[in-house]
């Protein structure tokens, strides 16, 4: 398990803070017995003001893995014990809360780079839901224990900010477009399917 502080932790998304010790000092307490609690990661997805800090917490078991992503690490935490008991329901695409700006400093996102027509159609349906003004950051992969995930971020005209997640980027341009379509439910926590 990566626990403990220092440059290394802070960069790989492992610095845990003592609530996210605690939380994860008190899940393993409470795991039956052949399951392991494996890791706690955060990551950021996108680009100045709105990135999406995203924690994904991992624990496996005898017959599966557990993967829980949320907004904070002890949430993520958390989410994982709820889940042990009995299997959580999984999805393949999750909308977040919005996201408070993290600075006034705007940066443009870089340049849109899709890696298949999918991504491409999913890309282009997204956009054509989003308001004037709004700013797509390209899709971001980022590792949760066994797990890739992709997100993407939209820096919208009220300067607030919007995140969707998917399994490849395809789907995380579809879920911002069901998202902003009214048919993908904001919620705080997720249970990607493994």
């Amino acid at each position: 398990m990566l626990r403990g502080m220092g440059l290394v932790n802070a960069l790989r998304g492992t610095d845990l803070t003592p609530d996210e010790e605690q939380a994860i000092a008190s899940l393993e307490g409470t795991l039956p017995e052949g399951w392991t609690f494996k890791e706690l990661r955060n990551r950021l997805v996108g680009r100045r003001p709105v990135k999406h800090r995203t924690y994904g917490a991992v624990v496996e078991g005898p017959d599966r893995t557990v993967v829980a992503m949320a907004l904070g690490g002890v949430e993520a935490v958390r989410a994982i014990a709820s889940a042990v008991p009995g299997p959580a329901a999984t999805s393949l695409q999750w909308a977040p809360p919005p996201i408070a700006p993290a600075s006034r400093e705007f940066r443009e996102p870089w340049a849109a780079q899709t890696r298949s027509p999918e991504e491409e159609a999913a890309r282009a349906a997204a956009i054509e839901l989003l308001p004037e003004g709004a700013v797509l950051s390209p899709a971001d992969e980022e590792r949760f224990g066994p797990l890739t995930v992709v997100g993407v971020t939209v820096h919208m005209p009220d300067q607030t900010g919007i995140a969707a997640f998917g399994l490849d980027a395809a789907s995380a341009f579809s879920a911002l477009a069901a998202r902003l379509g009214g048919e993908l439910p904001v919620t705080d926590v997720w249970f990607p399917e493994t």
